[in-house]
């Protein structure tokens, strides 16, 4: 894998939900796509605003089927990671940036 960049094995042509989208949207394109996970947009459908996975949507159906809140029951260690990958993306980017 040395040698290999992000950009030459990612997906470039990503499917994608906006925040609002129903969570049946989510379901039938993970289904039909056979994708496990699709990124989120804001609503203007320009910046990355969270992932959605098929352990989500998993973990808002048995919150539902128990009564609970599906929102919290949605987070995941998984969210925790995501963002600390941003995060160190983010300082990454700034440190590069502050190298030349």
């Amino acid at each position: 894998m040395e040698g290999l960049r992000v950009r030459d094995v990612m997906t470039p042509d990503v499917t994608t939900l906006k925040r609002n989208d129903k969570l049946t949207l989510a379901d039938d394109i993970m289904h039909l796509g056979r994708i496990r996970h699709l990124p989120v947009l804001d609503d203007d459908g320009q910046q990355v605003v969270g992932l959605v996975s098929q352990r989500d949507l998993f973990r808002g159906a048995l919150a539902r089927a128990l009564g609970l809140r599906a929102a919290r029951a949605a987070k995941s260690p998984g969210h925790a990671l995501s963002q600390r990958s941003n995060d160190q993306r983010r300082d990454h980017d700034q440190s590069q940036h502050a190298l030349g």
